[in-house]
């Protein structure tokens, strides 16, 4: 919440990327491990070295994607466009 609104003017973009990010690793632990996330169950940290998020599960997914575990989240803006992307 802070990193979405530390810079007024920039907070509509980073709820987006926030969002996006959010749902492209949903997504992914879905289609891979038919297990739904709820909201709670992932919290994303913006690592602006990087330049991407940094998941940390809040449940356990499987055997393999525990809770703890960080995953990076990929996301970067075109224009008026969100991209982002995870890989399991």
């Amino acid at each position: 919440r802070i990193w979405v609104k530390d810079l007024e003017s920039e907070e509509r973009k980073r709820t987006t990327m926030l969002f996006s990010a959010k749902e492209s690793l949903f997504k992914a632990f879905f289609s891979l491990y038919r297990h739904p996330l709820g909201f709670r169950d992932v919290e994303l940290v913006w690592d602006s070295g990087r330049r991407c998020f940094v998941a940390t599960l809040m449940v356990d997914v499987s055997a393999e994607f525990h809770q703890g575990m960080k995953v990076k989240v990929g996301c970067e803006t075109q224009g008026r466009h969100v991209f982002s992307w995870v890989s399991l």
